[in-house]
């Protein structure tokens, strides 16, 4: 009996020594493919291959509100600077577990009063709430991006761009998503490493082995 409690502890030890603590992961992807909505919406997706427990979540999405001038090839308003009816444009954000967070919703902006190009990062730890006037810059969404945390960030992330009336269409260029995640916290050594730690201690319960 006491030979085999040192076999268990050396079992123990061997277990101990590959696994480590729990640690933050980021994981970054982008969708560069651009479009236009006009009475209508897209959707632009990236897939994380990663297993991960989300603990934060933010996106950055370059997009436009045009009047009736419409886009350029590259999907930048066309120059004219017609008024756009900046209500009509809303987005979204589809976790894959099906979780979806409203970035801002129709209706939320009254302007401005021309056409416009701009780059948004939305973030619930921005010092700033989504203004009623587009505008580039880093503001917490209307929705809160808090909903995603403690999910799986594994599988597919979607982002809808939409424009509830015709004539002056919503653009998309590029959105990037970056979650921060927490992994499953093993870390095995290298495997000469491992080898000599076994053998030291086979040699270990041999010679207790014979000691016993």
């Amino acid at each position: 009996m006491q030979t085999k409690r040192k076999w268990l502890l050396a079992g123990a030890i061997l277990v101990a020594a590959t696994t480590g603590p729990a640690h933050a992961a980021l994981i970054s992807a982008t969708n560069s493919t651009g479009g236009l909505a006009n009475a209508s919406f897209i959707d632009r997706s990236v897939g994380v291959v990663s297993t991960g427990t989300v603990l934060d979540v933010d996106i950055l999405v370059e997009w436009s509100k045009c009047g009736a001038e419409g886009a350029t090839s590259d999907f930048f308003c066309s120059s004219g600077g017609f008024s756009p009816f900046a209500g009509e444009a809303y987005m979204n954000l589809t976790g894959p577990t099906g979780t979806n967070v409203v970035l801002f919703p129709s209706s939320y902006f009254t302007g401005p009063g021309s056409s416009i190009n701009v780059t948004n990062t939305f973030d619930d730890e921005a010092p700033s709430i989504l203004p009623t006037i587009i505008q580039s810059g880093t503001f917490q969404p209307t929705g809160s991006l808090s909903d995603f945390d403690g999910t799986d960030a594994f599988g597919t992330w979607t982002l809808r761009i939409g424009d509830t009336v015709g004539l002056d269409p919503i653009l998309f260029r590029s959105f990037t998503l970056n979650i921060r995640t927490t992994d499953n916290g093993v870390s095995v050594p290298e495997p000469g490493s491992l080898a000599l730690f076994g053998l030291g201690l086979i040699g270990l319960g041999f010679l207790r082995r014979r000691r016993s």
